[in-house]
């Protein structure tokens, strides 16, 4: 829920923060059934646990860095930001762009 406040602009916030309030109720109300599925898998049951595990992790890591940085209260911040962080990561396509 952290990232989730510091990512998203001001303007959405509360949607955003409720979708995710949403699917952690899902997942909580989904979570004991898994040893019903257990109890009939056992290699199915880690396997699904496991695959969501690594996936949210791949995509954790695919998170940009806020650490210092303004708490974004526009959408518009949001591309602008994202072009800042293109041009950081690959300097030589922007001086190829300024020369255009």
């Amino acid at each position: 829920f952290l990232w989730t406040q510091e990512l998203s602009p001001t303007t959405h916030r509360g949607k955003i923060l409720s979708w995710c309030s949403s699917f952690a109720r899902i997942g909580s109300l989904l979570g004991p059934q898994s040893s019903l599925l257990f109890d009939w898998n056992k290699y199915g049951t880690l396997t699904i646990f496991c695959v969501i595990a690594i996936v949210s992790a791949i995509f954790m890591f695919l998170l940009p860095e806020t650490f210092g940085k303004d708490v974004i209260s526009e959408a518009s911040e949001v591309v602008s930001r994202s072009q800042q962080n293109k041009v950081k990561q690959y300097p030589e396509k922007q001086s190829a762009l300024s020369k255009v």
